[in-house]
């Protein structure tokens, strides 16, 4: 399973989902949603939690989470930097939900999420910041908060920022110990232990992806591909795709091609 960071530059947005579902990932910014209808599975780490009608549910920066199987769901979505709301900066930077699903206050949390969201009327900045407050003090008010490690979440979201960043050199795992200054089990045991794959399975995977939409979109040869995507050689690149996908890059490129491309 592929693990990104996504930097979010808006201080926050609202929207109105019909399809939450998400790969996994980790941002900065705090993620708050409200059911209207529908279901959805929000997984957090190692734990899954199921979101239906009018649950409240939130994700503090820095975790990783996704959505799946929400093809039904009908979900008013903000998401928003922790340092528009001192009152609650610190809670968001230490803290993190045993539970991050609500189910208590529901009217209040569907009025303030149907307001926040209203297309007709769209409300100001500053009113909508006020909602968001709002929701928070109920949201705060409901969860059982523990401390979390934020050494640890400051590792991993480097490792996922270095690998973003340079997945299509042929770099190692040393090669991040020493830019991170740190050590290659400490490196190891991390990934292992909290995003459950090894850096090697890791990298691969990001490398992979790329792959497959250089091979969907563009009629590069399967060597230049495989060099671009940071593999040492073809011969790696077809073993390791074969093991994924469980076809030939040239078989997938025939069957998921997105346009008519001159392939030689």
């Amino acid at each position: 399973m592929e693990f990104f960071f996504e930097d979010k530059n808006d201080l926050f947005e609202v929207y109105r989902s019909r399809n939450l579902d998400f790969e996994p990932h980790l941002h900065d910014h705090v993620e708050l949603g409200f059911v209207f209808s529908g279901s959805a599975l929000l997984k957090t780490e190692n734990r899954d939690f199921e979101l239906k009608q009018n649950d409240l549910f939130c994700v503090f920066p820095n975790i990783i989470h996704s959505y799946e199987n929400s093809e039904e769901v009908d979900a008013e979505m903000v998401i928003f930097s922790a340092e528009l709301f001192n009152e609650y900066e610190k809670i968001f930077r230490d803290f993190v939900p045993e539970v991050p699903v609500i189910n208590k206050y529901m009217d209040y949390a569907r009025d303030l999420f149907s307001m926040l969201g209203n297309k007709a009327f769209r409300l100001p900045h500053d009113a909508q910041k006020g909602i968001i407050m709002a929701i928070m003090g109920i949201m705060i008010e409901s969860l059982e908060l523990k401390k979390q490690d934020c050494c640890l979440m400051s590792t991993i979201k480097s490792i996922l920022i270095f690998c973003d960043c340079h997945y299509d050199e042929p770099i190692t795992i040393s090669d991040v110990a020493e830019k991170l200054n740190l050590s290659r089990s400490h490196i190891a045991h991390t990934m292992r232990n909290k995003l459950g794959v090894s850096f090697s399975q890791y990298l691969n995977k990001k490398r992979l992806k790329k792959a497959c939409l250089l091979l969907e979109n563009t009629d590069r040869s399967i060597t230049d591909i495989a060099f671009a995507t940071g593999f040492n050689s073809v011969r790696t690149f077809n073993r390791i795709f074969v093991n994924e996908m469980n076809c030939s890059p040239r078989v997938y490129r025939n069957q998921h091609c997105k346009a008519t491309l001159v392939i030689g």
